[in-house]
């Protein structure tokens, strides 16, 4: 999957456009002045930067940004590259990774275990 890369940093504030959209720029600089205490103009150039990666499209006038991309597309391309890098791209070896942990709740291994069904269907 060929997707967007969005940063840590950007990625709050992407978070709040894909609840948000269609939000006005000030609107953003305001949510980012009272959620990371960013000033205006940092606000301004991380929306130019997702802009320029694809990631938004700003509209005139006002300034309205909206996203181009799903959060579900950014995570499902942030899940193959982790798998990718770390897994050599063996999906088994990720998911087996992954319910090994001991914060995985036996609640969330019923879970893995009925989407695994579903999916299988």
């Amino acid at each position: 999957m060929n997707c967007v890369k969005i940063s840590e940093a950007e990625y709050p504030l992407m978070e709040y456009i894909w609840e948000h959209a269609p939000i006005s720029a000030s609107a953003l600089a305001a949510y980012s002045q009272d959620a990371f205490h960013w000033k205006k103009n940092t606000t301004y150039t991380v929306i130019k930067r997702l802009t320029l990666r694809g990631a938004l499209e700003r509209q005139e006038p006002g300034f309205i940004v909206t996203p181009l991309v799903t959060k579900q597309q950014v995570q499902q391309s942030e899940l193959e590259n982790l798998c990718n890098r770390i897994f050599a791209g063996c999906s088994k070896d990720f998911i087996l990774s992954f319910i090994s942990r001991e914060s995985v709740s036996d609640e969330e291994l019923a879970q893995i275990k009925q989407a695994v069904q579903e999916y299988q269907r």
